[in-house]
């Protein structure tokens, strides 16, 4: 009965040790996001945008095949935080693009896979969140950075993330009108883009574009997809 009790009263403190430990995570993520919203204008639109769209097309992919299953969790936390690389630069360099069709802007931008790999170091719980924004400027064609990973070897949410976000911030950032900015990300499939991804975010932007008026949105098949593709969550 002693070593019972002893045991009980381990559990309760590892309980509590837990619990202090993911209200200390929840309350660093609130303080992040908001210093986001402070330096960065478009972030509350553009985050609102990607973690509502990375979410549908995540579980439209997971309908498809287990292949491309995502943990919806940390890939909305992944969306909450996507700017969270970008803090460390200076007021100019923070209203530049990471990327220009594919290329790292400056020094600068180039190094925000690495710095937000850093600030997540202590987010132990949640692995694939920084692995996502670590890897969400490889380009699809094995020119991104930080690693020049190719095709499926990127991580599917970091692929998801990457389109979601640079519609959202043609939008938001640079004024594009919706139909230019799905466009030009249209444009770059293949290249920069995974092509699923980005039918995908046509086919969310019509089903948004037409919620109200409850029009039939046709399913994709999964013949779509073409079977010599293959991804990692």
């Amino acid at each position: 009965m002693k070593e019972r009790r002893q045991l009980r009263q381990q559990l309760k403190n590892a309980e509590e040790t837990v619990h202090t430990a993911l209200e200390t995570e929840v309350q660093l993520i609130s303080v992040v996001e908001k210093l986001m919203h402070q330096r960065i204008p478009e972030s509350p639109m553009v985050t609102h945008f990607a973690r509502q769209s990375s979410r549908w097309i995540a579980e439209r992919l997971r309908s498809v095949s287990p292949r491309y299953n995502v943990e919806l969790h940390q890939l909305d936390l992944a969306a909450r935080l996507y700017a969270i690389g970008r803090l460390h630069l200076n007021d100019t360099d923070l209203r530049l693009p990471i990327m220009r069709d594919g290329v790292p802007t400056n020094y600068n931008c180039s190094r925000v896979p690495e710095s937000a790999s850093e600030a997540l170091e202590a987010l132990v719980a949640y692995p694939h969140t920084r692995l996502m924004l670590m890897a969400m400027y490889e380009n699809y064609d094995c020119t991104g950075i930080p690693y020049r990973c190719q095709g499926w070897h990127i991580p599917v949410g970091a692929r998801i993330l990457r389109v979601v976000v640079d519609y959202a911030e043609l939008v938001w950032r640079d004024g594009y009108d919706h139909s230019e900015a799905l466009s030009t990300i249209q444009q770059r499939s293949h290249r920069i883009y995974d092509q699923r991804i980005v039918v995908l975010l046509d086919q969310y932007l019509s089903t948004v574009e037409h919620s109200d008026q409850r029009a039939a949105v046709v399913p994709l098949r999964v013949e779509h997809f073409g079977s010599r593709y293959d991804c990692r969550a």
